[in-house]
Order: C-alpha cells, then sequence, then structure tokens
C-alpha cells in the first residue's frame, strides 16, 4: 500500500504542469553534498563545513532558481521559461559534482557541464523532473551511504591516545631549542643507497655527521601516509587505522597534530614557545584550532572545498623571523615540507621502480 502512495505521488510529480523550483534547487544540490561528505569526512567533520555547505549547496541555488523562475514569468521571456529550469537543474547538479570530485572549480569540466545543460535544456527539457527523481534518488542512497560511516568513525575510540605513564609531566633538565623538520616522504640514507633509489647523498650524510646530528639506520614509518604517521608522532603512541576503516585520512589526525597531542604539552609544560611553519595548508584543511603559539598558516587561508595543496609557500621567510623573535625563549619547532614526497605505492598507478625513481629524483630538485 506504502508503495502505490509513493508511486501516485511521482506519477502526480511527473505529469505536474507545475514547475517546481525550490525542489529543483535542493535536488541539484542535495546529492553532491551527501557524496562530498561520504568521501571526504575527516575533513568536513564541523559544524562550520555543514552550514557553508548547506548556504552554496542549497540555500544559493534556491534563490537564484526562484528569482530566475519569476523573471522568466515576464512577458518578454516567457516563451524560453519552458527551458529555464531543466538547464539550471543539470547545470547545477554537474557543476557542484565536479567541484566535489575535483575539491575546486575545474574550468574545463565546468565548460562541458554548461554545454551539456544547455543541450539538455533546449532539447529534452520533457525529461527535466524524471532527472530530478533520479537526483533525489541519488541523495537517497547517498544518505543511506552516510550514515553507517559517520556513525562507525563518531564511535570509534579515542583510548589509544592514552598514555601508559604521566610523560606529559616530565620537567627538562636541559633546554635546547628542538626543531622537527619533516620532508614528506624523504627516506634515510640507507634506502637511498639501496637499488630502488640508487642515489648518492654522502656528501649530506657527511655534514650531518660533522655537525652531530643523529639519524637513523633502516628506520622508516609503518604508515601509509602523512596523516596516520604524524598523528602517531605528535600522540607517542601507535593506532591502527580507525581499526582499518581508514589508511590515509585517520579520524582526527589534524587535530591531533595542530591542535593538541603529547608531544606540545610536553613543551608547553616546559614553558617553551612552539611553532608550525609549512609549504602548504594541508595540515589545517579541516580547519582544527591551532595550538601552537605560532604558525604561518591561518585558518582563514584554508577553504572550506579544497585539497590544501597547490603552491607552496616559503618556510624560510617565517623561521628567520621566529628564530629572531624571543631569542631567550626555548623554542619547539615543526616544519613542514612536501617534497620530494611519497612514491605511488599501488602496482596499477606506479610507473615501476625506474619511473618513480625519477619522478621523486625531480621532486626533491624543486
Amino acid at each position: 500500500m506504502k508503495a502505490k502512495k509513493e508511486q501516485s505521488f511521482i506519477q502526480k510529480f511527473l505529469s505536474s504542469n507545475k514547475q517546481f523550483p525550490v525542489l529543483a534547487a535542493i535536488a541539484s544540490g542535495l546529492y553532491p553534498i551527501l557524496f562530498y561528505f561520504t568521501n571526504n569526512y575527516t575533513i568536513v567533520n564541523t559544524w562550520g563545513h555543514v552550514g557553508y555547505f548547506i548556504l552554496l549547496f542549497l540555500c544559493l541555488p534556491i534563490v537564484i532558481f526562484v528569482i530566475a523562475n519569476r523573471v522568466f514569468e515576464l512577458s518578454i521571456f516567457k516563451k524560453y521559461k519552458k527551458y529555464l529550469l531543466p538547464f539550471l537543474n543539470l547545470f547545477t547538479f554537474l557543476f557542484f559534482l565536479s567541484v566535489c570530485y575535483y575539491a575546486g572549480i575545474d574550468k574545463k569540466t565546468a565548460l562541458l557541464s554548461l554545454i551539456i545543460s544547455f543541450i539538455f535544456g533546449l532539447f529534452f527539457y520533457k525529461y527535466s523532473k524524471k532527472i530530478i527523481v533520479v537526483q533525489l534518488i541519488l541523495a537517497l542512497i547517498g544518505v543511506v551511504t552516510l550514515i553507517p560511516r559517520v556513525i562507525i568513525l563518531v564511535n570509534y575510540s579515542p583510548a589509544w591516545k592514552l598514555q601508559p605513564d604521566n610523560i606529559e609531566e616530565v620537567k627538562f633538565t636541559k633546554r635546547p631549542s628542538v626543531y622537527f623538520i619533516q620532508p614528506d616522504g624523504y627516506a634515510n640514507f640507507s634506502e637511498l643507497k639501496k637499488d630502488n633509489y640508487n642515489i648518492d647523498y654522502s656528501e649530506f650524510e657527511n655534514f650531518l655527521n660533522k655537525e652531530n646530528f643523529k639519524y637513523y639506520n633502516n628506520f622508516r614509518s609503518n604508515y601509509a601516509s602523512t596523516l596516520s604517521s604524524n598523528s602517531s608522532i605528535f600522540m607517542m603512541k601507535h593506532h591502527h587505522y580507525n581499526n582499518g576503516k581508514s589508511f590515509s585520512e585517520a579520524l582526527n589526525a589534524r587535530n591531533i597534530i595542530i591542535s593538541e597531542n603529547t608531544v606540545l604539552s610536553i613543551f608547553k609544560n616546559n614553558n617553551y614557545k612552539t611553532y608550525f611553519i609549512a609549504e602548504k595548508p594541508y595540515l589545517i584543511l579541516n580547519k582544527p584550532e591551532i595550538g601552537y603559539d605560532e604558525s604561518n598558516f591561518t585558518l582563514r587561508d584554508v577553504s572550506y572545498i579544497g585539497t590544501g595543496l597547490g603552491e607552496p609557500r616559503d618556510v624560510i621567510g617565517p623561521l628567520k623571523q621566529y628564530l629572531n623573535d624571543d631569542i631567550d625563549t626555548s623554542k619547539f619547532f615543526f616544519i613542514e615540507v612536501f617534497n620530494p614526497g611519497h612514491i605511488e605505492g599501488r602496482k596499477l598507478n606506479s610507473k615501476g621502480i625506474d619511473g618513480e625513481r625519477e619522478l621523486w629524483k625531480e621532486s626533491l630538485s624543486i
């Protein structure tokens, strides 16, 4: 009985001569929101992101669709009104999907979406309501997909972060400034000498030895990504990829690295001034509270949709400035450099040992 009622509602909607600008606007933006949140929950899990997406993907289209529909009721445009909502609905839907897929505006895809929507609106406008029904069905599927994922991640236990002792209360007997410099994807000297890399960095190795740097041969991270590795480093604890739910975007990893962690607590408890310097805002992509005293990025530098990558910023300038501030104060620096980056770990996308080696060397020289 219920199925018949639902069917009759759909049939009534499809056969109606009325236009539904609000429903067309909602249908165009709802599935893209759910698609983006399902695939990027760890970087949009704030109420600020929820509000932003509702305003941009739902409220703004509703305003545009309603105003445009009213304008086209004027006699001068009335003969074109039947093309309007079909065009707006499909273009908005395709445009939002491309924005979510590329985490930004891809001009070629946007132009293609415009052309497809124009052709559809001009020649296939009679099928517009069927497209809206399909969009709403996709949104329903999106809800069914998103909710279990959110439930799993929200209920993931943070118990792994608990320390087995009172390490955070440790008091330093010596107070040197500490520099954690992370060239992302840079291998240690023992690995660089092996066949996979086969790169001679003995000059750099000798320099570090001469300057009494300590480094460890045959040492590597067991984690698949920067976020997974750094969240473990800064909490000084091992974790298990959200119990296997995510191998790259560890839940709340950015909040751990940037906002509050064992390492930061130890330095702050010892009256150190803390600094975060990075080439790109990747580690603050989900707009976490910045727990460092100083940073060369602010949350205003991060958009609500993006990758946090792009053109790198200079890190030397801010470093020199921070070095000259409060000269008598002990300092902790976390400096994130994104080159040379990771080699491709999946066979399907890999260029092979020789190809990956050349790409890595090219990235190292940038």
